[in-house]
C-alpha cells in the first residue's frame, strides 16, 4: 500500500450510516472511475445481539473480514493513516453488510482515488 500525501493536500471526506437491515446498506455511493479509499473507521453494534459486520465493494466483494461485534456497544476503531484500511473497486459503492438485522453505527473517513 502506498503512503498518502499530507492530509492537507487531500480532499478528505466523511460518511456515516446506521445500518439496521440484514445484508448490504450503502455507506458511500459509487463514483464513476473512482475508488473509495477508507482511511479510518469506527463501527459499533448498538443492538441487543451479537452481529457480524463487514465492508463490501459493491454487493459482491468483501473488502474486510467479518467482525463479530458484541451486543450493546461492541465494536472497533481503526486509523490506518498514512496507508488505508480498505478500498473499493473503481466505480463501486461502499456498503456495510450485516449478518443479521440489528443496529450498527458506522463512521468513516475516506478519499476518492
Amino acid at each position: 500500500m502506498p503512503a498518502r500525501a499530507n492530509p492537507g493536500e487531500l480532499d478528505v471526506k466523511t460518511a456515516k450510516v446506521n445500518a439496521t437491515a440484514l445484508g448490504d446498506t450503502q455507506l458511500v455511493a459509487a463514483v464513476t472511475g473512482r475508488r473509495i479509499t477508507v482511511l479510518a473507521a469506527v463501527i459499533t453494534n448498538n443492538g441487543a445481539s451479537v452481529n457480524a459486520v463487514k465492508l463490501r465493494s459493491g454487493t459482491t466483494e468483501d473488502i474486510t473480514a467479518p467482525h463479530d461485534l458484541a451486543a450493546d456497544g461492541g465494536g472497533y476503531a481503526v486509523n490506518a493513516w498514512p496507508l488505508y484500511y480498505c478500498q473499493t473497486n473503481a466505480g463501486e459503492a461502499l456498503n456495510v453488510n450485516l449478518a443479521a438485522a440489528g443496529d450498527v453505527g458506522v463512521d468513516i473517513v475516506y478519499i476518492l482515488e
